[in-house]
């Protein structure tokens, strides 16, 4: 875990305030200062590279709240898309270490939906999720997983957590 220190508001012009303990000086002589904020502001967050981003792609807001927060406390770092083109968007530009797609998404058809997700896993060697009916049934992946609807969160989570272990 990493604390970073929040810069507070000054009250008197509304200015970012800083105030801190002057450090050793760099190699022009200038002093390197240690900030911290005009009051005791704290947040505790992971390390961006030490934690696996995970992509949950599904329309209902309620799993994908339900996967953030249990992934989150795991330590992973979510990213989030209600739409197939969104997600795909964003596994495209944020290369998470793992994609979980709902291939009943409003906006597209199965078939299309995992073809998409399955090429951009495979070209970023990104393991995936795909999680449907048996109507939709496809084969899993290499290097991922099928998940049959309906399902529980804990074997979801259980095959996120392996996959990526696996990836690692």
């Amino acid at each position: 875990m990493t604390t970073l220190y929040v810069a507070g508001k000054n009250g008197s012009n509304g200015s970012d305030s800083l105030r801190g303990k002057t450090g050793p000086k760099d190699r022009l002589g200038i002093e390197i200062a240690r900030r911290r904020p005009a009051f005791s502001t704290r947040k505790e967050v992971t390390t961006l590279s030490a934690s696996p981003r995970v992509l949950i792609v599904d329309e209902s807001s309620e799993t994908r709240q339900v996967l953030r927060e249990v992934l989150q406390s795991r330590g992973m770092q979510i990213l989030e898309a209600q739409r197939a083109d969104e997600g795909l968007a964003l596994a495209r530009c944020e290369h998470p270490d793992l994609i979980v797609v709902d291939l009943e998404l409003e906006n597209g058809a199965p078939q299309q939906v995992s073809a998409s997700f399955a090429a951009t896993s495979h070209d970023q060697h990104t393991p995936l999720i795909l999680i449907g009916t048996a109507r939709v049934r496809r084969t899993a992946p290499p290097g991922g997983a099928f998940l049959q609807k309906p399902y529980h969160y804990a074997p979801l989570i259980r095959k996120i957590e392996q996959l990526l272990a696996d990836a690692a």
